[in-house]
């Protein structure tokens, strides 16, 4: 088990620097599996608006990367909020 409190945080490169942080379909609605030139996939969507909310405490965007500071937390409560999924594990190799 990770003692997250004992080590330093998680952390993994996901986006490059320059990308958007929140763009947007051209109706701003949720994108569907058909990409279009104004639509993003549904995950970046997801990801983007996870580290947006109030989620801080457990996970952010910092220098770069995604900073997970408790991973049990973010696997029990935040991933079921944003994805069909609530594994680590699986948000991981995302």
């Amino acid at each position: 088990l990770i003692n997250a409190a004992a080590e330093a945080p998680m952390a993994f490169p996901m986006v490059p620097q320059n990308m958007p942080i929140m763009p947007f379909t051209a109706n701003n609605k949720l994108p569907t599996n058909n990409p279009t030139p104004n639509s993003i996939p549904e995950f970046l969507y997801q990801l983007t608006k996870m580290l947006t909310d109030d989620n801080s405490q457990y996970i952010e965007w910092a220098n770069g990367r995604i900073e997970v500071y408790d991973p049990h937390k973010v696997e029990d409560e935040i991933l079921r909020r944003y994805f069909r999924h609530s594994k680590f594990a699986s948000f991981q190799r995302q």
